[in-house]
């Protein structure tokens, strides 16, 4: 399988949880990859995307529900952000006949390492605290 999107250590969120689901997500775009590859997505392309975007809401629903556990400041700017994101992924599977491999792979590339790079990474103090307080909520 071609690696669109690699994986590495600078993504983590110090949450082995969350990291494994990040890692899930960036292997669903790395298997569109070559579905993507033809003149036209095909259904293999289309059940793929639904696949991603059922993991996306399913990681969106846990990253919030740990946010909460751990009184994240900004969970309501950063919860707008994750339904913003199923939006436009939704509105890209209605639209997928009429995407490139470029503009779909390089939207959802370019929207998650942004996402976990520069959101994902304002709860890690966060987490790092409930550790030194309560190490019983946090969840490996």
């Amino acid at each position: 399988m071609a690696v669109y999107v690699a994986w590495n250590e600078c993504y983590t969120v110090e949450d082995p949880s969350l990291d494994a689901e990040h890692r899930q997500i960036i292997d669903h775009i790395n298997r569109l990859y070559w579905p993507m590859q033809g003149t036209t997505p095909g259904l293999a392309a289309e059940r793929l995307l639904e696949s991603l975007i059922r993991c996306t809401r399913a990681h969106f629903d846990h990253e919030e529900e740990r946010l909460k556990e751990i009184a994240f400041v900004d969970l309501t700017a950063h919860k707008a952000l994750h339904d913003d994101m199923l939006r436009r992924s939704i509105d890209l599977r209605a639209r997928l006949t009429s995407l490139s491999a470029c503009e779909l792979l390089g939207f959802l590339k370019d929207w998650w390492l942004s996402h976990i790079q520069r959101e994902d990474k304002k709860y890690v103090i966060y987490l790092e605290r409930v550790r030194v307080w309560d190490g019983n909520l946090l969840r490996r």
